[in-house]
């Protein structure tokens, strides 16, 4: 089961490349997939931003933290 090993995230890669990687927890054998990250839009502004969890975190940081200036 458990032997101890780190979990190690892929490198952040250029913006253009839409691609998902998984984040792999090597204590399994088969290594589990323990989340994905990637570039995402944001789902407030429409940006793209690197995502260290796709499906947990959907929005940019100025986004989330409220520094946004709405542009009426």
């Amino acid at each position: 089961m458990s032997e101890g090993r780190d979990i190690i995230e892929p490198p952040q890669w250029h913006q253009r490349d839409d691609r998902r990687e998984p984040v792999l927890d090597r204590n399994y054998n088969p290594p589990r997939v323990v989340r994905y990250v990637g570039w995402r839009p944001c789902i407030r502004c429409g940006r793209k931003f690197f995502s260290r969890d796709v499906a947990g975190v959907r929005m940019c940081l100025p986004c989330k933290d409220g520094r946004k200036v709405e542009e009426w």
